[in-house]
């Protein structure tokens, strides 16, 4: 339901915003979307006639992915390292 709403409010608001900083203003609605928990997938489909919004939505979740795959990643030992010096 939050996201009809911004669907709506988006709609009516974006020809207001000069079209450089349409993607910028779409981004801080899926980030503020996100971050009141809405699903990435309810998002897609209450904008999915807007392509602005999908690209925003798109570049959050490549970034998401992006953040997930660093936290995933083993930590680098430097205790072997520290051996070689002695």
């Amino acid at each position: 339901m939050t996201e009809q709403i911004a669907s709506d409010i988006w709609r009516e608001i974006k020809r207001y915003i000069n079209e450089p900083d349409r993607m910028d203003a779409a981004s801080t609605i899926i980030d503020v979307l996100i971050d009141n928990d809405s699903d990435p997938a309810d998002i897609k489909e209450a904008f999915a006639s807007d392509s602005i919004m999908k690209k925003a939505l798109s570049a959050y979740l490549d970034r998401y992915e992006a953040e997930e795959e660093y936290d995933d990643s083993e930590e680098i030992d430097d205790y072997e390292d520290d051996e070689d010096e002695y």
